[in-house]
């Protein structure tokens, strides 16, 4: 009887301590992707008003929002890893990373080409 009562007692605290876990860690999946969804929206947009400036011949406004786009896109992808991470799943992250270096890549243009 103590046995059935001790095993009871250790499944129920188990259970209580591991719901919470999951729970959080779907929060912050989705906390993650949120981020993704947001952060990479903004780098697009901005990425596109980088271009009609450089095509209208504004170099510093076109760096502006340039370096701005990546700044986001960098947070958008690092928060896409995180959320990939966090599901477990067995994706390959060679194209995440290296879409993380593009977005260094027009980060750093500017200060380059300047």
């Amino acid at each position: 009887m103590i046995r059935i009562v001790l095993t009871s007692t250790l499944v129920s605290l188990a259970l209580f301590f591991t719901k919470p876990l999951y729970a959080n860690t779907n929060s912050d999946f989705q906390t993650h992707l949120n981020i993704w969804n947001k952060k990479g929206s903004l780098a697009s947009s901005l990425l596109k008003k980088a271009e009609e400036s450089f095509q209208n011949g504004d170099k510093i406004e076109g760096c502006k929002n340039q370096t701005r786009a990546a700044l986001y896109g960098i947070e958008a992808t690092e928060s896409l890893i995180k959320a990939f991470e966090i599901s477990q799943t067995t994706s390959d992250f060679e194209d995440l990373y290296s879409g993380l270096d593009k977005w260094r890549e027009l980060r750093d243009f500017c200060d380059v080409a300047g």
